[in-house]
């Protein structure tokens, strides 16, 4: 019975500690995602120091997330993420509209990671 009773608890707390970590995987890269979308607003009207000032802000939000996000993901989608940061920072930063299409691969691996840590069938079997 306490073998049972240790084994439920167990359980229960892997499927807690899951649900809560993709949660929050889920809440940051949504918020991610709208401040990528702030930035290519900006970029779009030309409105550059306004974009520079929300990169940054993007900047020190993902460089406080950071290390969560290199414990639960895998170290590859963290690489693309950090590759297009900097990308589209030095472009902002240099006034191209190129930025947009860096920032839109950017918003993209968001996305991908989130539907990749997202728990169902297709991600269990």
């Amino acid at each position: 019975m306490k073998i049972l009773l240790l084994a439920t608890i167990l359980l229960s707390t892997v499927i807690v500690g899951s649900l809560l970590v993709h949660n929050y995987i889920q809440d940051t890269a949504v918020g991610f995602t709208e401040h990528i979308e702030e930035i290519e607003a900006l970029v779009d009207e030309e409105m550059w120091d306004d974009a520079k000032k929300e990169m940054n802000l993007f900047k020190k939000d993902w460089e406080k997330n950071i290390k969560f996000w290199m414990t639960t993901t895998g170290h590859e989608e963290i690489d693309n993420i950090e590759k297009n940061l900097i990308e589209s920072y030095n472009y902002i930063n240099l006034e191209s509209r190129e930025s947009l299409v860096k920032l839109a691969l950017l918003k993209y691996f968001f996305e991908h990671i989130y539907t990749k840590e997202k728990v169902n069938l297709h991600n269990l079997f």
